[in-house]
């Protein structure tokens, strides 16, 4: 049976290329960090997707049901990621720089909102 988890995303500030954004996302393949740091065999898959300007989610896939500690692990490896790790490279890249009044060194940056992620995983499918 294949389960599948959800978590949601915003981003403190909208990027400036969804499409570059979305490429950095998808490109960057968390799942073998995961596997390689827990060793747990029942995560197939962990996604980023950024489904506009300001927020996605973050899909797990997993060949069985994880038990409440697993969950609550993932979610806290998840919000690791965000803050340091893949956050600081997404907040580092071209595309999430807003500048103030076409002033290259003032702006804002898209990073993952710490105030308002809370990364708990919810069951939304199994087949």
């Amino acid at each position: 049976m294949i389960y599948t988890y959800c978590t949601d995303f915003t981003l403190t500030n909208p990027v400036n290329d969804l499409e570059a954004a979305q490429a950095y996302l998808t490109d960057d393949d968390m799942t073998k960090y995961w596997k390689r740091e827990h060793k747990q065999s029942k995560v197939i898959k962990i996604q980023w997707d950024l489904i506009d300007e300001q927020s996605g989610h973050i899909v797990v896939i997993t060949n069985d049901e994880l038990i409440a500690n697993e969950a609550d692990e993932l979610s806290d490896w998840i919000s690791g990621q965000n803050s340091d790790g893949l956050g600081e490279g997404f907040e580092q890249q071209n595309f999430a720089w807003i500048s103030y009044d076409d002033e290259e060194d003032e702006g804002e940056m898209a990073s993952f909102n710490w105030e308002t992620n809370d990364y708990k995983l919810v069951l939304i499918s199994k087949v």
